[in-house]
């Protein structure tokens, strides 16, 4: 689904506009969009030395388990539009980013920006970024710290383009920390950050000094008054290469997924120290048992759990586990539809039950949210139309006191085009 060539643009936005143009071009009105399923990526398989342990495919889908309520419609003006990042939880009032909208004209779209919601659907630009020093383009979610939240830009139309970290305080006093410089720093950031202890860690798409322009992607750590530092380059090679999601930190070691590189090519999942040693504990073989993650990993009991976005028995993606040994299992792959499609976001552990989205498929081709036992068990909870009620969520799930709370990046209305500027949306258990 992903547009991975050009730095400096929205990679994952790109697809989806993509994607909502062919959607459009089969509407018969403005309340729905036409179903569609996402091409999948062919490349050279090379299967490497881990143990696959299962192949199970979907279950028959049920559109509508749970009740879907929209929160928040955008209009793709002032509020924005466009949302991509997971929502972040600060005692009970969402804070998010969106790709485009705000007002201000970066690159062919808007530059985005960063608002508050709260549980009752009231939504507070706190910041629109207008690509100057403050960057454009937020895909990352915000993180927690010391009462201030921080987070990442993916490009700018000043200095190098190469993107920025930046910190908001909860009522908008905005500070640009960190300007990207491409090589040999890093560039492009499409994830979130992660604090341990008193700094935050987080990668790039591009940049590093690891392999030939635009670069493989880098591992930084940031001090929150702005002291970068580039702790690894990845070179593209068995190390991995182009790293969308943000990290996991399990007992002070933290885990990732690249979208790219490892043995086959088609992606890994690593571990990286703190001060920059860089392990592959597992490459995706491509085909039927998975490729391009892009969605970060969720630590249960010692166990990861994630997705890779293309791949499977029929091309849609994967929901995989990596045990504390290191050995992957399939415990779903994806059908289209009227099942899902390309997961792009990670998972959320609720009672030792994981929830997702995926982007596309589903009833209508427009994405899903499912729920799935950590043996493989799957159900899809809700399959979104494209009308008033959103459509191709891109983010995860963000669980507040037993509700889930999440985006769709188009949908909500006949704003931005006909195909809607998206949604803030949540799901009652």
């Amino acid at each position: 689904m992903s547009d991975r060539s050009r730095p400096g643009t929205s990679i994952r936005t790109t697809a989806s506009l993509a994607a909502v143009a062919i959607f459009l071009a089969g509407c018969s009105s403005s309340s729905s969009l036409a179903p569609a399923i996402g091409s999948n990526l062919s490349q050279a398989r090379v299967y490497g030395s881990q143990t696959v342990l299962a192949h199970r495919r979907s279950a028959p889908p049920l559109a509508r388990l749970v009740n879907e309520t929209v929160l928040y419609a955008f209009g793709g003006g002032s509020d924005g539009s466009d949302p991509q990042a997971d929502l972040t939880n600060v005692g009970g009032v969402l804070y998010g980013t969106t790709y485009g909208g705000g007002g201000y004209t970066c690159f062919s779209t808007t530059c985005g920006t960063i608002f508050k919601v709260t549980a009752a659907g009231n939504e507070t630009v706190l910041h629109r970024f207008t690509g100057g020093s403050d960057g454009a383009g937020p895909l990352g979610s915000l993180t927690n710290l010391g009462g201030m939240l921080y987070g990442t830009n993916s490009s700018g139309l000043s200095a190098s383009g190469n993107g920025q970290v930046f910190k908001i305080s909860k009522t908008g006093g905005f500070t640009e920390l960190h300007t990207f410089g491409g090589d040999p720093d890093g560039a492009n950031p499409q994830a979130g950050l992660i604090k341990v202890g008193g700094a935050l860690y987080g990668t790039t798409l591009f940049g590093g000094d690891g392999c030939a322009s635009p670069g493989c992607g880098s591992f930084f750590s940031i001090s929150p008054s702005g002291q970068e530092h580039v702790l690894y380059s990845f070179e593209g090679g068995p190390d991995g290469a182009n790293p969308y999601a943000n990290l996991t930190d399990v007992k002070g070691t933290l885990y990732g997924t690249t979208d790219r590189g490892g043995s086959s090519g088609d992606g890994t999942v690593y571990q990286i120290t703190t001060s920059g040693h860089e392990t592959v504990i597992y490459t995706f073989p491509g085909g039927a048992d998975g490729a391009n993650p892009q969605a970060a990993l969720t630590n249960v009991n010692g166990a990861l759990f994630g997705t890779a976005s293309a791949g499977g028995n029929d091309g849609a993606g994967i929901v995989f586990s990596i045990s504390r040994a290191h050995v992957s299992s399939i415990l779903n792959s994806f059908k289209g539809e009227p099942d899902g499609a390309e997961p792009e976001a990670g998972l959320t552990n609720i009672g030792g039950a994981l929830y997702g989205t995926t982007a596309l498929g589903g009833a209508n081709g427009l994405g899903t949210v499912f729920k799935i036992t950590k043996d493989g068990t799957y159900t899809q909870l809700y399959s979104f139309a494209g009308g008033s009620d959103g459509a191709m969520p891109m983010s995860g799930l963000t669980e507040v006191d037993g509700t889930l709370y999440g985006t769709t990046s188009a949908g909500g209305g006949t704003g931005c085009g006909g195909a809607g500027c998206g949604t803030i949306f949540s799901l009652s258990l």
